[in-house]
């Protein structure tokens, strides 16, 4: 099994920052890389996912952790990028481990996060209980450009409507899981 520390400097010294609406062409840009390393890590586990390009360059990745009796459906989400590395006094993409502490671009948010999502599914995969949660693990591209975190949205919805049984399924899901409220009918 991946140790959280290594998850982490993994995901940190993989460079996902979001341009926030400049103009760019840098390697340092967009998700790719982020999205690459999740995708050789649901497959190196054996957690069937469904990568889904977004924009270019920017791609959700959902995985779907499935036991033999599952008790419930859990929906974890987190993003990939991360916010610019303008003035930083470190080198945003080391990872360095220094005094128990990891330094870097994204190590709280939401790599950490990531990492700890990460290790749990692998945890599951391994151990495959039989009357565990069914889990969904969504990582989506930028809360941070709503037309790029509306598709994103989109994309998984979707997903889970072709994968549990359409919209009325969809809807039973998200209510059954409290992911929406039922509305009040007049």
């Amino acid at each position: 099994m991946t140790a959280i520390p290594q998850l982490l400097a993994d995901l940190v010294r993989l460079p996902s920052v979001n341009p926030m609406g400049r103009t760019v062409e840098s390697p340092l840009f967009y998700e790719d890389r982020v999205t690459d390393y999740l995708e050789q890590f649901f497959r190196r586990i054996g957690v069937p996912y469904e990568r889904q390009s977004v924009l270019p360059q920017r791609s959700n990745i959902v995985a779907r952790y499935e036991p033999a009796e599952p008790t419930c459906t859990i929906l974890w989400e987190v993003h990939q990028d991360t916010v610019p590395v303008d003035a930083m006094t470190i080198d945003p993409f080391g990872g360095i481990i220094d005094k128990g502490k990891l330094y870097g671009r994204g190590a709280c948010d939401v790599k950490g996060s990531m990492s700890a999502m990460l290790f749990a599914l692998e945890r599951l995969a391994r151990e495959r209980p039989a009357k565990s949660a069914r889990v969904i693990a969504n990582t989506a591209v930028s809360p941070r450009s709503p037309s790029a975190f509306r598709r994103s949205c989109r994309r998984v919805a979707s997903w889970i409507k072709a994968t549990r049984g359409g919209t009325a399924a969809l809807r039973r899901f998200l209510l059954s899981q409290r992911i929406v409220k039922r509305s009040a009918r007049k």
